[in-house]
Order: structure tokens, then C-alpha cells, then sequence
């Protein structure tokens, strides 16, 4: 699903935050190169996107590698000593739901799994960003992965400011009032059918639809619905005061 916040979703050297819960069946679902979020647009310049794909399922046992992405900061800066790529996190499970979140301040980035912090491998020095505004891309990438990523996702929230890993790990079973300070959009994705989600501030230029037909944000098409399911993340949701 794509669509174009718009100037609701700032771009430029500013400060964002994207978080979701991710549930992963299997291998296919650390496939490289695969996005389950990308935000921007990919116009010869990687420093305009923001997102979460995979490095890869190394093997049964690991290790498991997410790859958060912008520019200077990505699973492809390799570690030439090890040629290791991505956030590996120990011991982590092959299936299962996951909290994912990819936070920019301004100067420094942060990668969290289910609320905790972890590093990510980087080329050096202070990013300067140039993000486009408003794109917005579920479950696959402009450039990678078209073919999509196969998993489940839910309650993805879209910041214009950055969240810090508290923050991520006191509010990731909460459900949020859409007039959150800082929260641009927030995709419950509880439609149950169609071929679009809304976010809950029911702001139209908000919605997500499916990629019908190519464009600039959609390098495949896809006319098949979504496939709908009900949501079994572990734990208890308590709502937002």
C-alpha cells in the first residue's frame, strides 16, 4: 500500500519516527532486501528515504538481520572485517511478532525491538538528510523487494518528531488518540476487506491504497487485495487517557 501525506509528513533535515508491529512466519519473511516500511522518494538519491527492510536469515539458527535505511546509515555498509550487514539481535526467533522502530532527532538515529535499543552499523560522521515529504510505502520498496514482504503488520504509527526508545517501549501496547502531539498518522489497519486502510484521524489525503498501476512510488503493481487478518499480538492493549 503507498500514498502522500503530503505536507502533514515534513521532509528535509527534520526530525521523524517510524514504528509498526511486525509478525514474521518464517525465512521468507528476513528475506534481504525486502521492506516492510519505506517513507520518501527514491529519485537517484537514498538520502530522501527512511525505512525498515531485512539483511537476511543467515541460516536455521541465525543470525537474523533487520536493516534500517537512510542515507549513510544501512544494512548495505558493510563491515568489510565481517561482512556482516544490518541490526542483529541475539537469540532472536525466526517467527513471531516483533515491535519495530526507526527514529531520526535531527543528528542521531535509533533503531528499537520491542522497545529496546539496538546499534546500527553506520559509515561515520553526522547524517544530513533530504527527505522527500508525505510518501509513504507498506510492505514493499521503490526499488527492492518489490515483489513485496511476506508477513503480517499492524499498528503503524508515522511521526514528525522522534520518539525516544521510552517512549517506543511505554506506549507499544497503547492504543493512541490520532491527536497525539507529533503524530502525523496511525494505521490500525482494522478494515477487514477493500483495498485501502485509513489512518484514525479519518483524514482523507491520509489513505493508503493499493498499487494498481506503476508510478514514481509503486515499481510494481499489485491488483490482488490485501489479505486481511485478525491481529494476535501477544500481550494486553490498554487505550490512551
Amino acid at each position: 500500500m503507498t500514498g502522500d501525506l503530503g505536507t502533514d509528513f515534513p521532509g528535509g533535515n527534520t526530525p521523524r519516527t517510524v514504528e509498526l508491529w511486525a509478525k514474521f512466519l518464517g525465512t521468507q519473511s528476513w528475506t534481504a532486501e525486502h521492506t516492510i516500511i519505506e517513507t520518501g522518494l527514491r529519485q537517484n538519491a537514498g538520502n530522501m528515504l527512511f525505512g525498515i527492510d531485512m539483511s537476511g536469515d543467515m541460516n536455521a539458527g541465525g543470525p537474523r538481520q533487520f536493516g534500517p535505511y537512510t542515507n549513510g546509515f544501512s544494512d548495505n555498509n558493510r563491515d568489510p572485517m565481517t561482512n556482516m550487514g544490518g541490526v542483529v539481535v541475539p537469540g532472536i526467533a525466526q517467527t513471531g511478532w516483533f515491535h519495530l522502530s526507526w527514529s531520526y532527532n535531527g543528528t542521531a538515529l535509533s533503531f528499537t525491538v520491542d522497545g529496546v535499543e539496538y546499534p546500527v552499523i553506520t559509515t561515520g560522521g553526522t547524517p544530513t538528510m533530504a527527505f522527500t515529504p508525505g510518501i509513504v510505502t507498506l510492505g514493499g520498496s521503490q526499488n527492492y523487494g518489490t515483489a513485496g514482504w511476506a508477513g503480517v503488520m499492524d499498528e503503524i504509527r508515522i511521526w514528525k518528531v522522534a520518539r525516544t526508545p521510552q517512549q517506543i517501549l511505554s506506549n507499544m501496547r497503547v492504543v493512541l488518540k490520532p491527536t497525539e502531539p507529533g503524530l502525523v498518522a496511525y494505521y490500525r489497519l482494522s478494515e477487514g476487506s477493500g483495498t485501502f486502510t485509513n489512518d484514525e484521524s479519518m483524514t482523507m489525503t491520509h489513505r493508503l491504497s493499493t498499487c494498481t498501476a506503476t508510478s514514481m512510488r509503486c515499481a510494481a503493481t499489485n491488483t490482488a487485495s490485501p489479505q486481511w487478518v485478525a491481529s494476535d499480538i501477544p500481550g494486553t492493549f490498554t487505550c490512551a487517557p
